[in-house]
């Protein structure tokens, strides 16, 4: 696998380039529209972009291809910098999609708006008529589009792996200063996604100050005992930013608001939430949403768990089940 923006690339560079005479006629995208599969973010992202709504069948074709094109690359570079447990080829992948396929394509969106005249005032709906220089107006619109996707996918890439390049962390306004050489917009077109917090039946509505998941048992030799044989079996910990004792220690905390551990979870999110179902015998308070409030667990992916994310992933028979189920048989 590698980290290269392969469609990105088309668009910019090549066959897919929005102002070849090939691409002009609108016509030609009305059934291309509906081959275009959709896909879907592997993990919880930051934002959404809010952009001008597409106006003829050639912007709607782009838009979605653009969309689907950074969802599929965030998942890509999450994915491939996990693959590796070794930091420095951690921070070799960010760096050099961050640093160098990103910020190269994002300096080239800025030399062909200036060099083609494609300026965000061309495509306001509530200036402008679109039947007035179609043609210009569409691929400003298609270029404009990309610019906000590559920004959107460069601050979702960063946001999992920011403590590995503390010193280097980009904010929106940034992208505009340093690589596209333009006014910062009055208008952002990237919106935050508002967390969605589940809660759970029987659960209060208003939680005590002090965050506990309320450990029943009188000695932690079970917990400490399922956590070695989850990290060994099935990858349960990612162990070279967790530990066993990290775990515990969250897990049968009196008051995890005063611990700032990080709990990073090696596994698939769906046969973590398993493995919480499994667990909730040993605690009183072992919720979805406390999870969640507890801010302590990370995916495989290095984003934060939520409640919405877990109570999407329950599955009865997630892989390795039968593992883990003998594991939880054998340490009763």
């Amino acid at each position: 696998m590698d980290n290269n923006p392969t469609l990105f690339d088309k668009i910019l560079y090549d066959k897919l380039r929005p102002w070849l005479d090939s691409n002009k006629p609108d016509e030609k995208f009305a059934p291309l529209l509906s081959e275009i599969e959709t896909i879907y973010p592997e993990s919880q992202f930051l934002y959404e972009i809010d952009f001008h709504r597409p106006f003829n069948h050639k912007t709607k074709y782009y838009n979605k291809l653009i969309i689907n094109e950074a969802n599929s690359y965030c998942n890509k570079i999450i994915n491939l910098v996990n693959e590796d447990k070794n930091i420095k080829l951690q921070k070799y992948w960010i760096n050099d999609t961050l640093n160098n396929k990103m910020q190269t394509r994002l300096k080239d969106i800025g030399k062909i708006i200036k060099g083609k005249d494609y300026q965000l005032v061309y495509i306001n709906p509530r200036k402008i008529s679109f039947n007035i220089d179609t043609e210009h107006k569409t691929d400003t619109y298609i270029i404009q589009f990309l610019k906000q996707a590559l920004i959107k996918a460069y601050l979702e890439i960063q946001h999992p792996f920011k403590k590995l390049i503390a010193d280097s962390l980009m904010i929106e306004e940034d992208f505009y200063t340093q690589f596209l050489f333009e006014p910062i917009p009055d208008v952002k077109f990237l919106k935050e996604i508002p967390e969605v917090l589940i809660v759970e039946e029987g659960e209060e509505e208003f939680q005590p100050k002090k965050l506990s998941f309320g450990y029943n048992e009188t000695s932690t030799e079970k917990l400490q005992n399922i956590c070695r044989l989850l990290t060994v079996k099935v990858d349960f910990l990612y162990d070279n930013l967790t530990s066993e004792k990290d775990f515990v220690e969250v897990m049968t905390s009196k008051d995890m608001t005063e611990s700032d551990k990080q709990i990073h979870i090696g596994c698939e999110t769906t046969q973590f939430r398993y493995i919480v179902d499994k667990l909730k015998p040993l605690f009183t308070d072992l919720t979805l949403s406390n999870i969640e409030k507890s801010k302590s667990f990370f995916s495989k992916n290095g984003v934060v768990i939520t409640a919405s994310n877990l109570s999407r992933n329950k599955h009865h028979d997630p892989k390795q089940k039968e593992t883990i189920d003998r594991i939880f048989k054998e340490v009763q």
